[in-house]
């Protein structure tokens, strides 16, 4: 969803957060030693300079380290628990 999907959101009241979910820690690591696969970098701080501009929270990251995220709390490289929702949200 880009600006204008969630401006709309905006405008209309709603409380609009963005969730980042963690990709495995394995995962992670081996995209951030690939230079073809850097864009999730990118793609991370596009939405965060977003949520400042439209002052709207980002929860999480792709980085699971940021988020305390261990191996555990995956299905597979790309899907986390339920467990994992759990924490992230929880306060939210």
């Amino acid at each position: 969803m880009g600006n204008v999907g969630l401006n709309y959101l905006i405008d209309h009241g709603c409380d609009v957060k963005v969730l980042l979910v963690p990709y495995h820690p394995q995962a992670y690591n081996i995209m951030t030693e690939d230079s073809r696969s850097r864009l999730i970098f990118n793609i991370e701080d596009y939405y965060r300079k977003l949520a400042v501009e439209l002052n709207i929270e980002i929860i999480g990251s792709f980085d699971p380290s940021r988020m305390d995220v261990g191996e555990n709390m995956f299905r597979d490289e790309s899907h986390p628990k339920d467990a994992f929702y759990s924490k992230a949200l929880d306060g939210h």
